[in-house]
């Protein structure tokens, strides 16, 4: 298994393991960057779906060979700790780049990839979301579209940063709807 887990939090050394993990990714047949791994993995996660249930599904999210399904299922354990921590752990794992279009395009890329794995076998459970939470899912949707036309700028990174904390947000509320008997761990634990 590629060993991702171990780190609590972005620059704790997390990202040589996500540009080791891209690398990996797209010389696999997924093709796709870790940032969309990651994002395909957290959807999951907030079904409440672990890669033994992928079992028909997997050919369609392009997870088909022992590489690519050892990452997804790295990535799901991540996520599944950090979404149950009490201290809100979760992040999104996105490159560590000071160039912001490189940045905005992971995001895009992860957004991509949680709606992927949110809707990954076409069901209909929006249905049974709040109306605030299925918003969020809606803005999500959006940010999966979103192209870079920004520069480097001081307001741009401000909203970079916020779009960031805003899909870190709304991911944990829609695990945490998705999932009200979920167990809670500290990071001790």
């Amino acid at each position: 298994m590629i060993d991702i887990t171990h780190h609590d939090a972005p620059g704790s050394g997390r990202m040589s393991d996500y540009d080791t993990l891209d690398r990996r990714l797209r010389d696999s047949s997924f093709d796709g960057s870790a940032a969309q791994a990651h994002g395909i993995a957290c959807g999951l996660v907030c079904r409440d779906v672990n890669s033994t249930d992928l079992n028909p599904a997997i050919e369609h999210l392009n997870f088909s060979d022992a590489d690519s399904m050892d990452a997804l299922e790295s990535l799901l354990e991540l996520s599944t700790r950090d979404l149950n921590q009490a201290e809100f752990a979760f992040d999104l794992w996105l490159p560590e780049a000071d160039d912001l279009p490189i940045l905005l395009e992971a995001l895009a890329e992860w957004s991509q990839g949680y709606i992927i794995g949110l809707m990954f076998d076409g069901s209909e459970f929006r249905t049974r979301l709040s109306p605030e939470i299925n918003e969020s899912v809606q803005d999500i949707i959006e940010v999966s579209g979103l192209e870079s036309t920004t520069s480097n700028s001081s307001e741009d990174e401000i909203a970079f940063m916020e779009l960031r904390e805003y899909l870190r947000m709304a991911t944990q509320l829609i695990y945490e709807e998705l999932n009200p008997d979920r167990p809670i761990h500290s990071a001790q634990s």
